[in-house]
């Protein structure tokens, strides 16, 4: 679907996304294509944000401020 049409019945990109869990491709002239896709049909991609968040956070937590001047005399 172009982007013209998806923005002339935005109500039907989201009803194909959302009611018939499909992916709805949108082109734009020279840009890259986005995907609009029904969020209940992305487990796996909610799990690894949310696993890379918490790793992440962890990692601010435990490693802590570096201390000044490691390697200098």
């Amino acid at each position: 679907m172009n982007y013209t049409e998806a923005r002339a019945n935005p109500a039907s990109v989201l009803d194909s996304a959302t009611e018939d869990l499909e992916e709805v491709v949108i082109t734009r002239a020279g840009r890259e294509p986005a995907v609009v896709v029904a969020l209940s049909a992305t487990p796996s991609t909610r799990d690894t944000s949310s696993v890379l968040s918490r790793n992440i956070a962890a990692q601010c937590h435990t490693s802590g401020p570096r201390p000044r001047g490691l390697g200098r005399r």
